[in-house]
């Protein structure tokens, strides 16, 4: 650490822990005095910013302080090295000052009290620095002075106005533990907070979370991602994962990850508490390449085919023992998940079934554009066709199928039935394939029935009834030209989703027909 020796404006290196010293906080103006122009005793007069530097060390006099610190001259910037150890130790330097200055440019000599709604004080562009929220928490003694260096008040008694105004609670700016205090309301506090730069709104939160990571200046919000995941190896408060995109960003992206882009996310978390899942293991430590695991309870929407889930978090709203908070994720294969509707927090039961599902971290712009095709997750997947044989029709109306991808979606027919109509070369007559999807039991496993035969209309089957076996092949039989359609229906795995996979074979060999319509195989099941 580097120190002004007050008495002779000279820098001087100190071990930790530091003699007592003052510590400067401020917004950062045009003319700021650097360490090479400290150095220099003609250059650093001519700076604006060296006025600060001489009042701090005036003020620290008076409190009988021999050293003080200010970050505009105090840090060599010009080595990385120095900036990351300076950056990662910033919370303990001013946690450990004496006392802290926090010069407010903006509050007039003549300002309202504090206490007014209209004052200055309460207006000042100091409480919108990213910087400054750290600066504010960690002394135990903060001074204020306005733009005369007038002393406007400690933060001590100026509680209930710095609260009003930060959302901070008056318990942590009296010296309580922010550890304490939810990972949700903590990033609650830097919300709509400002830095120069992109990174810094991740970085100035380090201390806060009591987390460490190098400077990687240039990598923009990838930074408050990697925040999030260092949070998660010292923490495992599910609250972090409690934040509400805006209205606007979620219509541009209706599927999120489950780490947040950014602090302003959490602006309405205020008041979320977290407990601990004492029947669940750890699982936060560790990110995977599927995504994080949370292991959680599930609630499954039965409207939604399966897909989509409600997911209870290990936080509350304040004093609501009843109910946790949930967020609605949306399956994209297997076991992984996106989060979807990512502007709402849902209200979930404490009492549903725990499971362990993986839920991305994060989305590509490139990625969220494609998530939206999620409910290809059991769809049903027409692959090989003969020549000539095509989907021609499909019942219900509301059936969605997409031509280019061969796939029928899953939706509100699975309640009955749906059936495939497909033309065939050398008949006006038609291949119908009647399936019925349904959820099996104890399971959030899919079974599929299915009927295969050859009519004049989708009308001859209507009335079907779903078979009691679940058979992987039907054979359906032309008798004028000895004729066999082989429809075969397998569960399998199509670009990672589940589906049920249905090929077509034309066969005329009788012998072969006889042998396949005694073929009736196992289970069709994802």
């Amino acid at each position: 650490m580097r120190l002004i020796d007050i008495e002779t404006l000279s820098l001087e290196d100190v071990g930790w822990p530091a003699p007592p010293y003052a510590i400067l906080s401020h917004n950062w103006g045009d003319s700021e005095v650097s360490y090479l122009d400290f150095l220099d005793a003609a250059t650093r007069e001519t700076r604006e910013g060296f006025t600060k530097i001489t009042y701090t060390c005036e003020q620290a006099r008076r409190h009988g302080l021999r050293y003080a610190w200010v970050d505009t001259c105090c840090i060599d910037k010009s080595s990385s090295a120095e900036l990351s150890e300076a950056i990662n130790s910033m919370f303990k330097w001013y946690r450990g000052a004496a006392v802290c200055y926090a010069y407010l440019r903006d509050v007039p000599g003549d300002d309202d009290p504090p206490s007014s709604a209209d004052s200055s004080f309460r207006k000042s562009a100091w409480f919108q620095r990213g910087w400054t929220l750290q600066e504010l928490i960690a002394p135990a003694r903060v001074e204020f002075y306005g733009a005369t260096w007038s002393f406007v008040g400690e933060k001590a008694d100026l509680t209930e106005a710095i609260e009003n105004v930060t959302g901070i609670d008056a318990d942590i700016l009296r010296g309580g533990d922010v550890a304490t205090v939810s990972v949700a309301q903590r990033m609650s506090w830097a919300a709509h907070r400002k830095t120069k730069r992109e990174e810094d709104i991740a970085y100035c939160l380090m201390g806060i979370f009591d987390v460490n990571m190098p400077m990687l200046y240039g990598e923009g919000r990838k930074a408050f991602i990697r925040l999030q995941e260092e949070i998660l190896k010292e923490s495992e408060d599910q609250s972090l994962f409690a934040w509400r995109a805006t209205p606007e960003s979620a219509a541009e992206a209706p599927y999120r990850g489950l780490l947040a882009s950014s602090p302003d996310e959490f602006a309405d978390c205020r008041g979320i508490v977290p407990f601990r899942n004492l029947s669940a293991r750890d699982i936060l430590a560790s990110l995977t390449s599927r995504g994080i695991p949370l292991t959680s309870s599930l609630e499954f929407d039965p409207t939604s085919d399966g897909n989509t889930a409600k997911v209870g978090l290990n936080c509350r709203w304040g004093s609501d023992f009843k109910n946790v908070i949930g967020l609605e994720i949306t399956c994209e294969g297997g076991d992984q998940y996106v989060r979807s509707k990512p502007s709402e927090l849902l209200s979930c039961s404490s009492h549903a079934r725990q499971e362990t599902v993986y839920v991305r971290k994060s989305l590509h712009a490139a990625v969220v554009q494609s998530v939206p095709e999620l409910e290809r997750q059991h769809a049903i997947y027409i692959g090989t066709l003969p020549d000539g044989v095509n989907v021609r029709g499909l019942y219900p109306a509301n059936v969605r199928y997409s031509p280019k991808f061969g796939l029928l979606h899953l939706g509100s027919w699975i309640s009955d039935k749906a059936i495939i109509e497909m033309e065939l070369p050398w008949t006006t007559d038609r291949l119908l394939i009647c399936i019925w999807v349904v959820q099996a039991k104890d399971s959030r496993d899919y079974e599929c029935f299915f009927m295969a035969t050859i009519a004049s209309s989708i009308d001859a089957v209507k009335d079907l009834r779903r078979p009691k076996d679940l058979a992987s092949q039907r054979v359906a039989t032309y008798s004028p030209s000895n004729t066999a359609v082989v429809v075969t229906l397998k569960p399998g795995k199509i670009q990672g989703f589940d589906m049920f996979c249905i090929d077509v074979s034309v066969q005329s060999d009788k012998r072969l027909i006889g042998r396949r319509l005694r073929s009736i195989y196992g289970a069709s099941r994802v």
